[in-house]
């Protein structure tokens, strides 16, 4: 059984250009949906993560607005879990971290403060 825990869709239309997707060209209106998640895959966090999901070309991403991290995957829990095991994988790094700049300072703080253990 998949661990996602996805909450409170919501979907948000918005234009874009046409492109292909499985050999067939898509114009018009696309999705952008954001999520909420609680948990990443090993760790439980003290306050639910915006999660941004869009369409690509050949496949779903995942974004964090606050962090520079995403995933991909051929669907939105694949997606959603790519992500999860990046931002733990930067957070174990980050850790490790003494001499960062200010911008990777606040990120490493940003997880500090939200990463839990289960």
């Amino acid at each position: 059984m998949n661990q996602s825990t996805l909450e409170a869709p919501q979907a948000i239309p918005v234009r874009s250009p046409g492109h292909e997707v499985n050999g067939h060209e898509k114009v018009g209106v696309e999705w952008v949906c954001t999520l909420f998640v609680n948990r990443l895959v090993n760790h439980v966090l003290k306050q639910p993560l915006s999660i941004i999901i869009e369409p690509d070309k050949h496949m779903i991403l995942a974004r964090c607005p606050d962090l520079p991290l995403y995933g991909c995957g051929e669907d939105t829990i694949e997606a959603v879990d790519m992500l999860k095991r990046e931002i733990e994988s930067l957070w174990e790094d980050l850790k490790e971290e003494q001499d960062l700049d200010a911008e990777w300072s606040s990120i490493k703080r940003t997880l500090d403060d939200n990463i839990s253990w289960p």
